[in-house]
Formats: C-alpha cells, sequence, structure tokens
C-alpha cells in the first residue's frame, strides 16, 4: 500500500499515530511550472531530492531499517513493502515518489503519496534516516507531498491529508501538530508465532477473520 513502517512499543503489539491534515494551500507556479512544494525544496547545503528509481528499493529499505532499528531495537521493513510502492494503483511512480541524497549521493529519506480518491483524502509517507533528523527534511518532504496532493486534487477543492508519525517521536508528532494536524488514531501491529504454540482465538459470535483484499475498493475505504 505505502512504504509501511510497523513501528512503536514492540512486544506483541506496535503502535503508530495517524495524524489528519486538513488545509487548503495555494500551489505556487513560476516560469508556468510547478514548484515541488509550497517554497521549492529547500534542503540543507549537499543534499538534493529526486524522484525515486526502482533501483531505490535497497537503499529506501537500509534508511527504514535504521528508523526500526531506533523505534523498536531491530530491522522491522520487509522489502516487499517497499516494493510494491513502486507498483501501487494508487500513484504516479515518476512524480508521487521521491528520496534525498546526502552530499556522498546516499538515500536518507523518502516519501510517497498515495490516493485511492484524491476527493476523500491523501496518504503521505514520509521518513528520514535517525542521522539526518533536525535538518528540516521532513518539513520539506511535507511541502512536497502537499503542493503534489493540489495537483492531483485539480485545486479549487478540499480533502484530507493523512500522515503517520512514531507516537515516541516527539519532534515528528510536533511537526505534524504545528502543521494544523490532529491526532486521528493509532495503527497495532499484532504478532504472533506459527510454530503451533499458542491456541487459536475465542472470537465473539459473529466474528471472523479473513484475508483483506487489495484489488477491492472498497476494502480500502474501509481501511482508511
Amino acid at each position: 500500500r505505502r512504504f509501511l513502517e510497523l513501528i512503536g512499543q514492540r512486544r506483541e503489539v506496535g503502535e503508530e499515530e495517524d495524524l489528519r491534515e486538513e488545509d487548503h494551500r495555494e500551489v505556487h507556479q513560476e516560469d508556468g511550472r510547478e514548484e515541488e512544494g509550497r517554497r521549492g525544496v529547500n534542503l540543507p547545503a549537499g543534499y538534493s531530492a529526486r524522484a525515486a528509481r526502482v533501483a531505490d528499493v535497497d537503499a529506501i529499505v537500509a534508511l527504514l531499517h535504521a528508523g526500526d532499528v531506533r523505534a523498536v531495537g531491530r530491522a522491522d521493513t520487509p522489502r516487499d513493502f517497499v516494493e510494491e510502492v513502486f507498483t501501487s494503483p494508487f500513484l504516479d511512480p515518476a512524480h508521487d515518489i521521491w528520496v534525498v541524497e546526502d552530499p556522498s549521493a546516499t538515500v536518507i529519506a523518502c516519501a510517497d503519496l498515495q490516493s485511492p480518491n484524491p476527493e476523500a483524502s491523501f496518504d503521505a509517507f514520509v521518513r528520514v534516516h535517525p542521522a539526518h533528523t533536525g535538518r528540516g527534511i521532513s518539513t520539506e518532504l511535507l511541502e512536497v507531498a502537499e503542493a503534489r496532493a493540489l495537483d492531483r486534487l485539480g485545486g479549487g477543492r478540499r480533502t484530507k491529508f493523512w500522515a503517520t508519525a512514531d507516537p515516541r517521536d516527539a519532534n515528528a508528532v510536533a511537526l505534524l501538530r504545528a502543521r494544523g494536524a490532529e491526532h486521528i488514531r493509532s495503527f497495532l501491529h499484532l504478532e504472533r508465532p506459527l510454530d503451533g504454540s499458542t491456541e487459536a482465538p475465542d472470537l465473539p459470535r459473529g466474528v471472523a477473520f479473513r484475508p483483506f483484499r487489495p484489488d477491492v475498493r472498497d476494502e480500502w475505504a474501509t481501511f482508511h
């Protein structure tokens, strides 16, 4: 669905905060060309942003794993979750997935923007390598994502802008709140061993498990 980083308090349950930003912001244009964000991409000296490529998957996984280690103590993001972003029907890989490189051309941040229905909402995912946080990179990637959302929306309308943050990352949460976001919900990541050592759950009457159906549009609407 997107870069899915499973983060949070890791015992058997993890948690991720989802914050919604409802705002109508103007997309600036200069010389007939849309800027990448309201103010352009203003990164620290030596850093540069570009559209991501499939060849960047390993580098993206590496920076997400660095975040995993800081958040939960071990690498956790599956490679196929990152690969699936490039084939998602809810974005254009050439315009909706970005990476940031440091002066050594190492990928140190990533972002993507997805939406099954732009008039309903957009889902932005932004992550920066722990060694490069606090330099305004997340802010700039959010700017890019917001401008791209307005471009896809067509202008003159309102929508919801969703973003996620580790609830223990006070700086990330503060950044989103400063941009007008409010906490809407938390995602839980549940784990259980598959060696038969746990008993099957005793579900309430009328409740049953079934696989998620990613090819059914209404499934995504329910999930969101």
